[in-house]
């Protein structure tokens, strides 16, 4: 394998996984949606 391709895979291959580790905007809404409300409102249980 080429050294370049080598360093191009491993920088996404980084970068995916630092991508996997952070919260998304989604994990964001579901706390502040618990924070103001019970928590079961927050996680859509009846």
């Amino acid at each position: 394998m080429d050294i370049n391709l080598l360093g191009i895979f491993i920088t996404v291959a980084l970068a995916h996984f630092l991508a996997l580790l952070s919260p998304g905007p989604d994990f964001v809404l579901v706390v502040k949606s618990d924070i103001k409300n019970n928590g079961k409102n927050a996680l859509g249980w009846p």
